[in-house]
């Protein structure tokens, strides 16, 4: 369980030191963003010891996007400055927009970590029919595609912009290399209904499934060209507002999966600076893979007391293999071709199949496991059950 927010009340502690990363969380004010805002503001300060040997956490300035104002909590954190609110609909093009032109106001020009977490349930039911009606049905109200789905689109535009941004000024004024301390990252909310199919909010499946796809299709051409880490949680039934009223006291609690789950996701997803241990394989720094690899496409099913880490579905032949992954480069001359020479569907790299590294070896969870139906990688317990 994340350690509940220090109070900036109490005259005895000491001032938080000034916030050396930015991330913008969408949805702040509840649910998942409201606990990942106290989350990584909770993080223990650095270390004061230079000698240390463990990398030491970030402190975070938090831009806090919602249509609700935040809650209370928050107010302390707002008042010294970690945390600013800045009013968002996220299905507006406009608020979108300066919100990311106020992030990158407020932290000096380095965005470093989005949250592209807000998101609704379906306002009308698909199955619902205009019998009444004799000039023909009404258009369908679509607003959870426009706030889950469109919404993440959007940021991603304006993530990249100020990503790239952040890059070529950092190289005109030859500051120390982009790298070595700038790492931007996304992680998407979507949903385990992604994965399966889900009647009662068709909407809200269909646009997370849609979050899946694009996480998927974007996430190693963002890393090697832009250096930008993209992945995706997807919880299951975690006790929010979301859910419609009542709901959360008849769910069973065997089958609910505590905040914790989905906050150790993101531990595992972000470069945090902190240590955790990883399949058995020891000590290694939260939000890396092996040899320091960020982790990039991956999208994990948070169950429970446990993460899941889930391939794409496997090849059923060699043709559909070779037509996503090994056709030498028609895809990325189709469409240069049909834009005329303008780049547009960014598919240049096509020729080389997607997720590896050098040597060829795979460094990302976009590609399936061979020809073999893809399976779940089962990644350790939370402390602690969803019982408790």
């Amino acid at each position: 369980m994340s350690s509940p927010p220090p109070s900036l009340n109490d005259s005895s502690s000491s001032p938080l030191p000034t916030p050396t990363k930015t991330a913008i969380i969408t949805g702040s004010s509840s649910g998942i963003g409201l606990s990942l805002t106290h989350h990584l503001l909770s993080l223990p300060p650095p270390s004061p010891s230079p000698s240390s040997p463990s990398p030491t956490p970030p402190i975070w300035r938090i831009i806090l996007a919602d249509i609700t104002p935040p809650p209370a909590s928050l107010t302390p954190f707002i008042t010294s400055g970690h945390a600013h609110y800045h009013r968002t609909d996220v299905s507006s093009w406009r608020d979108t927009l300066s919100l990311f032109c106020t992030a990158w106001s407020l932290s000096g020009g380095k965005i470093d970590f989005f949250a592209a977490n807000a998101g609704i349930d379906d306002k009308e039911s698909v199955y619902a029919a205009d019998e009444d009606d004799e000039e023909g049905p009404k258009e369908p109200n679509l607003k959870t595609l426009d706030v889950d789905l469109r919404s993440v689109f959007w940021g991603l535009k304006c993530f990249l912009h100020y990503a790239r941004k952040t890059t070529r000024r950092r190289r005109l004024e030859a500051s120390p290399a982009p790298a070595s301390d700038f790492h931007p990252s996304i992680v998407v909310t979507a949903s385990c209904v992604a994965l399966y199919r889900f009647p009662t909010n068709p909407q809200y499946c269909a646009a997370k499934a849609g979050l899946v796809a694009l996480v998927r299709s974007v996430a190693q051409k963002l890393y090697t060209q832009d250096n930008v880490a993209v992945n995706a949680i997807l919880p299951a039934f975690v006790p929010t507002n979301l859910a419609p009223k009542g709901l959360v006291e008849k769910w069973p609690r065997e089958h609910v999966t505590p905040m914790e789950t989905v906050l150790r996701a993101y531990g595992e997803l972000i470069p945090l600076g902190m240590k955790g241990g990883t399949e058995g394989k020891g000590e290694v720094e939260m939000g890396m893979g092996e040899g320091k690899e960020r982790k990039r496409g991956e999208c994990v099913e948070c169950v429970r007391g446990e993460l899941y880490y889930r391939e794409q579905v496997g090849y059923p032949c060699e043709s559909q293999r070779w037509m996503v992954e090994d056709e030498g480069g028609f895809w990325g001359v189709g469409y240069a071709d049909a834009d005329g020479g303008k780049g547009g569907s960014g598919s240049g790299e096509m020729g080389k199949r997607k997720g590896e590294g050098e040597g060829g070896e795979a460094k990302s969870g976009i590609d399936g496991e061979g020809d073999e139906v893809s399976m779940a990688r089962k990644r350790g317990k939370v402390d602690g059950t969803a019982e408790g």
